[in-house]
């Protein structure tokens, strides 16, 4: 996902940051991982306009998967955080502003619930403050591929024969992709 000015819809984003800042409200342990791992904690405010890059990254990679762990927790299930690399399309940008995140989502499978009281089956419940306490965690461990890409010569051209081997399979003209990707 692009992260970043500019690439949030602003009320979509302004929904996000809510949700991001009613979980740092509620949640201690996730604020505490935010704090500790992300350049944001219990201090966040809602002017993000005056964000650094850093904070926006950080923020706006988080509030999405808070999101995404909102919505699959009433499954119940869990969402657990792979991995993560950053990238910069915009060569502009202080910081990486594009972010892949490899997650995973697992149902939890689990006993329904008895109104009547002759089951003793008792509901699944997913505690979403310690699931959503893992996620800066995570995100604080985001692979900064660029960086290994301009480290490393021959990781890069592994990364480009194999990238114009693939657009080849896909009958694209590979001629120009070699100089664009050495800009």
């Amino acid at each position: 996902m692009r992260v970043g000015a500019g690439h949030f819809h602003p009320d979509a984003f302004a929904k996000a940051l809510h949700l991001l800042i009613q979980n740092l409200e509620e949640c201690n342990e996730f604020r505490e991982a935010c704090e500790e791992n992300l350049s944001f904690g219990s201090e966040i405010d809602h002017d993000w306009d005056n964000w650094d890059a850093s904070r926006l990254l950080d923020a706006s990679a988080c509030a999405i998967l808070k999101w995404i762990l909102g919505l699959v927790a009433g499954g119940p299930a869990s969402l657990s955080v792979n991995s993560a690399q950053s990238y910069r399309v915009d060569q502009a940008s202080t910081v990486d502003d594009l972010v892949s995140i490899a997650m995973r989502v697992d149902p939890v499978v689990g006993g329904a619930g008895d109104s009547v009281g002759l089951s003793t089956g008792v509901p699944t419940s997913i505690d979403e403050c310690a699931q959503a306490a893992k996620i800066p965690k995570r995100l604080a461990k985001r692979v900064a591929v660029d960086a290994i890409l301009s480290e490393n010569e021959d990781i890069r051209e592994t990364c480009m024969a194999e990238s114009e081997d693939l657009l080849r399979s896909a009958r694209y003209d590979t001629a120009g992709y070699r100089q664009w990707a050495s800009l």
